[in-house]
């Protein structure tokens, strides 16, 4: 078994474990989120994922979404479990930890909503990953100062430092409007940089000066000059066609 089919193998055995809590009917899909889909898993990186849950049409009535993190037996890892709504609400504000969902190559879909998945989000993911660039430049700097800041606490200061890295490289990749998918993996080089720096267990002084320009860039982003003009028309076009693919996926549940 090759490392692709064992991370593939482990996103089932999620899939498995979150249907004995919900209705497998329920369960568009389980979803591998982090390092993997970044290139940047080590031996020991854990593989966490996000269930997306249809509601039926009481639930989408009367009923607050579903959000729950539910811990995989005999590991560190979890899967969060989240209703559609909840997840295109991450989209909208542009979260990369949900976005990434639309891009990964390890999920396990139920057949029952393949057709509308494919047809409303992976087709229209490009668009649903710019929905709002300045939207989406706010979020992924403010993360990354956020992960840099829990950083200086030390707590994984390697890993988070090498975190902090993989958004700032993001960001520049994403302001230039490249496609997503070639933003979420760093190249050759940028690869060797994070991955050298995640698996550090002393960094000196190199942590300080890391420390410095990271924080300095990424202030740049989140309160700099970076101005994008928001396409109302297409942010419309886009809540409607969202709105729809909801209405859509319940419809299957009535």
């Amino acid at each position: 078994m090759n490392y692709e089919e064992k991370i593939l193998k482990r996103v089932k055995e999620h899939y498995n474990h979150i249907c004995k809590f919900y209705n497998k009917d329920q369960i568009l899909g389980v979803f591998l989120y982090g390092s993997q889909n970044y290139n940047l898993a080590t031996e020991n990186s854990d593989v966490d994922t996000k269930a997306i849950y249809i509601p039926t049409l009481r639930e989408l009535l009367f009923d607050k979404p579903i959000s729950k993190e539910i811990q995989i037996p005999d590991s560190e890892e979890h899967c969060e479990v989240k209703d559609i709504r909840e997840i295109i609400k991450n989209f909208k504000k542009q979260n990369i930890n949900f976005i990434e969902l639309l891009f990964t190559n390890y999920f396990i879909l139920n057949e029952k909503y393949a057709e509308l998945w494919h047809q409303y989000f992976i087709t229209a993911r490009e668009n649903i990953a710019r929905y709002d660039v300045q939207q989406g430049i706010h979020s992924m700097s403010h993360q990354a100062l956020h992960t840099l800041r829990q950083a200086v606490n030390g707590d994984d200061t390697a890993k988070k430092i090498a975190n902090t890295m993989r958004l700032l490289y993001f960001l520049e990749r994403y302001i230039r409007g490249e496609p997503y998918i070639q933003c979420l993996v760093p190249t050759d080089d940028a690869h060797k940089i994070m991955l050298k720096t995640k698996t550090s267990k002393y960094l000196g002084d190199v942590y300080f000066f890391a420390y410095e320009i990271l924080r300095t860039s990424l202030r740049g982003y989140a309160y700099g000059d970076y101005k994008f003009l928001v396409d109302e028309e297409k942010k419309k076009w886009l809540d409607n066609y969202m709105e729809e693919a909801i209405l859509k996926l319940v419809n299957l549940n009535f």
